[in-house]
C-alpha cells in the first residue's frame, strides 16, 4: 500500500535547514511518476536574502556521472562504439601504457588512470580558486606515463575516468558535450531548467550558491570555479531531476534496453 508523506512529516525532516541564515536545499517526493509534495528549505543565497524554491538550481556535483554513462549508453546503442574500445580508439593521444583501457573501465572505475581533479590539479600547484577547464585536465591525463593498477583489477574512483568519457562522447557524436546532452537528454524530457556547465562564467539565472561552514558556526562562501564537464558541473531542479528519474520506468528517452544497460552497470 502506498502512502503518502504528510507536508508536517517531511518539513520535520528538513527543519535544521531552516534556521535563520542558514543554506538549504530543495525536496521533491515522487509517487507514481507524479511529484506529490515539493518544498524548498534554506536560503540559495546568503547575502540577498534569497530563499530556495522547488524551482531552485543546483550543481548536482558528482550526480552529473550517470548523464556521462547515459550519453555512452546512447551512442553504443545507435552503434557509434563499444564499451570494449581502446580508449585510445578515439583519443589517440592519450599514452600507451601497454594495458588496453576500455570504455568499460573508464565507466566503472577501474581504468587505473591517476586522480585528475584535485589530485593531479594540486601536484601542478593548481589552487582551489583557479578556473579549471577539461581542457586543463586533459593536458594532465596525457602526460601521465603510468597507470596506479593493470586495468580491470582494481577499482579506484577517480573523476578523470569521466572526463575522457565526455570527451569520447564529444568525438564520437561531433557534439559538445553539453550540446549532445540538451538535445538527446534534457529537452526530450522536458528539463527545461537542466543544462551542462562548460564555463564557470555563464549566468545562471535562479542559482543557488555555494557555502562552507566556519569555525565560528558561520558561512563562507565556496565559490565554484571549474568547468570541467563529465564528472559534475550538472545543473538541474528537484523538479527536473523528478523527470530523468520518470525515465527509468518509461524509456522515453533510449528505449528500456539502455534504461537496462543502465541498471546492469553497463556491464
Amino acid at each position: 500500500m502506498n502512502v503518502r508523506p504528510t507536508n508536517d512529516l517531511v518539513d520535520r525532516s528538513f527543519e535544521r535547514y531552516t534556521a535563520p541564515g542558514s543554506p538549504g536545499c530543495a525536496v521533491a517526493v515522487v509517487q507514481d511518476g507524479e511529484i506529490i509534495y515539493k518544498q524548498g528549505y534554506g536560503l540559495a543565497n546568503l547575502e540577498l536574502k534569497v530563499p530556495i524554491l522547488p524551482s531552485t538550481v543546483f550543481n548536482i556535483g558528482s550526480m552529473a556521472k550517470q548523464f556521462t554513462a547515459f550519453a555512452i549508453a546512447l551512442l553504443e546503442q545507435e552503434g557509434k562504439l563499444s564499451l570494449g574500445d581502446d580508449m585510445r580508439s578515439h583519443l589517440p593521444e592519450m599514452h600507451d601504457y601497454g594495458e588496453v583501457v576500455t570504455i568499460r573501465h573508464l565507466i566503472h572505475h577501474t581504468s587505473g588512470l591517476r586522480g585528475s581533479f584535485p589530485e593531479l590539479l594540486a601536484l601542478a600547484e593548481w589552487r582551489d580558486t583557479d578556473n579549471t577547464t577539461t581542457e586543463d585536465v586533459f593536458w594532465l591525463l596525457k602526460a601521465q606515463r603510468e597507470l596506479n593498477f593493470r586495468p580491470g583489477e582494481e577499482h579506484l574512483y577517480v573523476n578523470s575516468n569521466y572526463v575522457l568519457l565526455t570527451l569520447i562522447c564529444e568525438r564520437v557524436s561531433g557534439q559538445s558535450f553539453a550540446a549532445f546532452c540538451q538535445e538527446r537528454i534534457f529537452d526530450p524530457l522536458g528539463m527545461t531548467s537542466s543544462f551542462i556547465n562548460d564555463s564557470c562564467f555563464k549566468l545562471i539565472p535562479n542559482r543557488a550558491d555555494g557555502y562552507y561552514e566556519d569555525e565560528q558556526a558561520g558561512w563562507m562562501n565556496a565559490p565554484l570555479v571549474d568547468s570541467v564537464v563529465g564528472p559534475t558541473n550538472v545543473y538541474t531542479t528537484v523538479e527536473d531531476l523528478a523527470r530523468w528519474d520518470e525515465n527509468f520506468y518509461s524509456g522515453q528517452v533510449g528505449g528500456l534496453s539502455v534504461v537496462e544497460r543502465m541498471h546492469l552497470s553497463l556491464i
